[in-house]
């Protein structure tokens, strides 16, 4: 009997939630007896850099300073990604599962070609604001389903007559059960982690600023960026002794072991999470979360039950409420075992399971 096909698209591979989250799908679809391709950037090391028995296609392409490279770089690669898969799968019958909305070459090519299209939607902050209503009209045109990470998302970027569904993301069974075993173990002293993209507007000065702040508590930031881009980000500058700093992880696992407290401090005027990896990692590993009060990621957080939602515009509530954790061992713990609590609702099999749904109706 001939195995089923999908055929799975991302733009750029690197560390961050989008192709986590895609990686899971292609090993679960594999487990289930697809055939899975993935196509992705191949000057790039990710989470979709080796998944085995999955045949891989890359292309070229990278992000750039200059937003106008960047601009054409990417409408370049979508001509190429248009072409290839017009001739490659024109008479094959597959599933596209179209992962963020930033591939539309693939998602045209596959619409011309008569073929299923699954689009999985992780996005609103998409600038600039013509491109971003381009993109949204082209999945609109496309999409044979839609599938969104969050009740906010699914309700701020509605895909005007598809199907659409709301699965939130979750955590690999091999991540909870390493997660597990350090719920209850804290580092010595009281470690404030973030993990995020080397961007401003991801709070990443906000975070320096803590750490001066709070000279007793010791800040980690893990920034999803080569050393070369870290090094010239900090060039020059006094970092604080508390702050530690690294670049781009494939183990995170060390960092939420050593954490007490963990972090989002994306600025809402200038970007909206909507959904939100790392507060969910860390809530799995029994550590509360700081999050910002509006998108997705806020459906994660309850306020003095597994965490606080905090503007991180609000810099002196934001430093007064990790002083107040810090000071307190009792509340420490009651957070701790309401994350754990929280964390256990988002379920990995249901989220394949939700996910193959989607594929198969």
């Amino acid at each position: 009997m001939k195995k089923r096909k999908i055929v799975l698209f991302h733009l750029l591979n690197d560390f961050s939630g989008s192709p986590l989250i895609l990686s899971y799908v292609a090993k679960g679809m594999l487990e289930m007896g697809y055939e899975v391709d993935i196509f992705t950037n191949s000057n790039s090391q990710g989470f979709l850099s080796a998944i085995p028995n999955a045949k891989i296609y890359q292309f070229n392409y990278s992000w750039h300073k200059n937003k106008f490279l960047t601009l054409v770089h990417f409408i370049a690669t979508q001509f190429q990604l248009f072409f290839w898969v017009l001739f490659k799968y024109a008479f094959n019958d597959s599933v596209f599962y179209i992962n963020t909305v930033l591939p539309f070459g693939a998602a045209l090519a596959g619409k011309l070609t008569g073929k299923k299209i699954v689009y999985h939607i992780h996005e609103t902050s998409l600038k600039p604001q013509i491109l971003k209503k381009f993109l949204f009209k082209t999945a609109t045109f496309c999409a044979s389903k839609a599938i969104y990470v969050s009740e906010y998302l699914y309700k701020k970027e509605p895909l005007i007559n598809v199907k659409s569904s709301i699965v939130p993301n979750a955590i690999d069974t091999g991540f909870s059960a390493i997660a597990q075993k350090a719920q209850h173990a804290f580092p010595e002293r009281f470690t404030v982690l973030m993990l995020c993209s080397l961007k401003v507007y991801k709070g990443v000065e906000v975070f320096v600023w803590l750490a001066n702040e709070l000279p007793a508590i010791d800040f980690c930031l893990v920034l999803n960026t080569s050393d070369a881009n870290l090094k010239a980000y900090f060039y020059g500058r006094e970092i604080p002794s508390n702050l530690t700093l690294h670049s781009a992880q494939k183990n995170v696992h060390p960092f939420y072991a050593q954490s007490s407290l963990v972090v989002n401090l994306s600025l809402p005027n200038e970007w909206i999470e909507t959904f939100g990896m790392t507060a969910l990692e860390a809530m799995s590993y029994g550590r509360p979360v700081i999050v910002p009060p509006v998108g997705g990621i806020a459906e994660l957080v309850k306020d003095d039950y597994n965490g606080f939602k905090i503007d991180a515009t609000n810099k002196e509530l934001l430093k007064t409420t990790i002083h107040k954790i810090a000071s307190s061992k009792g509340l420490l713990e009651r957070l701790s075992e309401a994350a754990i609590t929280k964390a256990s609702r988002y379920s990995y099999l249901a989220f394949l399971e939700s996910v193959h749904k989607e594929i198969q109706d």
